[in-house]
């Protein structure tokens, strides 16, 4: 989990949340997050540049929104996307996508649901 050196290739990024579902370290896909934890603070996210399309575009992955704040919305910029959305983020599945976008699952750079 602990980065000691930088990536030869993409970024490392911590601190992530997950919510709708959990990460399973064990298999490295998504999976069913449990009732009482709201959110789950993702492992160390590798990003590698890829080509929409290309085979990092597989079946077995979810595309899964990350924004800023929990807010999900924003103000829209001149191309119509928020300014509180960041990207895409693909997540292996071992599930249906459709199932995981009912749970309205998405990741956050910060879940403070406090005032």
């Amino acid at each position: 989990e602990d980065v000691q050196q930088p990536s030869e290739e993409g970024i490392f990024t911590i601190g992530a949340f997950l919510q709708g579902a959990r990460w399973d370290s064990r298999r490295f896909v998504l999976g069913d997050g449990k009732p009482e934890d709201f959110f789950f603070r993702m492992p160390v996210i590798h990003y590698l540049p890829t080509v929409r399309g290309s085979e990092s575009d597989a079946a077995e992955t979810c595309p899964v929104p990350f924004f800023q704040t929990l807010a999900r919305t924003g103000q829209p910029q001149s191309d119509g996307i928020s300014d509180n959305f960041i990207t895409d983020v693909l997540l292996q599945t071992s599930k249906d996508v459709d199932e995981w976008i009912l749970k309205g699952l998405a990741l956050f750079c910060e879940c403070d649901v406090g005032d």
